[in-house]
């Protein structure tokens, strides 16, 4: 008899109905804990994203002005070119008119 009663005491089955709360709590919880972790690892994604863009748009304003300074340094020099031909023709210009 009291081997039967023991087995009795563990072989019984709990209805769902008394586990269905507390595992729909944990199921909630851990849904909401999977939302939150999700929506601070695409806000992080975005941040990359968004960081990797504007270094990309800083590189590229930093060649336009690499860009810029060296024409405007060919523009230089092709102005002191035109200058130097610009005095050698006068020069020759004198030379051949005797004032040299």
């Amino acid at each position: 008899m009291y081997a039967r009663n023991v087995a009795h005491l563990f072989s019984f089955k709990l209805s769902s109905h008394f586990f269905a709360p507390v595992t729909q709590s944990v199921l909630d919880n851990l849904e909401y804990e999977l939302d939150s972790e999700k929506d601070r690892l695409l806000a992080l994604l975005k941040s990359q994203q968004d960081g990797a863009i504007a270094e990309r748009m800083k590189q590229l304003e930093l060649a336009k002005l690499r860009r810029e300074k060296r024409m405007l340094k060919k523009e230089g020099e092709l102005d002191e070119a035109s200058a130097l031909i610009h005095l050698a023709n006068k020069n020759e210009e004198n030379r051949l008119a005797g004032y040299d």
